[in-house]
């Protein structure tokens, strides 16, 4: 895993996009780091475990600024597929295959972000 971190660290880099790898409980280390370096909005993978959840739905309450979760492990988002636990792929398959047509698409190209301009503390 850090090695896979290492190499998403230099090809963000090489494309003037800033990555930054914090240590800590996520609903500690999250809002303070969000205020020190003025982010705007903040932005999530979506992940079933139980903890994940935790760690986001109190990371949520101490932030300020809009928070969305995506679903970058699925080609039709998980909680649009099933509400419930699936037991076998013979019942989530055909639900999956009825919505696949509304989110194949081809994936963009990540684009170079303009020069990193420090920021001015408000």
């Amino acid at each position: 895993m850090l090695k896979g971190l290492a190499q998403i660290e230099k090809k963000l880099n090489s494309l003037n996009i800033n990555f930054h790898l914090l240590l800590g409980s996520p609903e500690k280390v999250l809002p303070l780091f969000i205020v020190e370096n003025d982010v705007s909005v903040l932005v999530s993978d979506f992940d079933p475990l139980r903890i994940k959840r935790i760690w986001k739905r109190e990371a949520a309450k101490s932030i300020e600024i809009p928070f969305y979760e995506v679903d970058a492990h699925n080609i039709v988002p998980a909680l649009l597929v099933s509400q419930k636990a699936e037991f076998g792929a013979y019942t989530i398959r055909p639900k999956i295959h009825r919505l696949l047509p509304d989110f194949l698409d081809e994936f963009p190209p990540l684009l170079s972000m303009k020069k990193n301009q420090p920021r001015k503390k408000k």
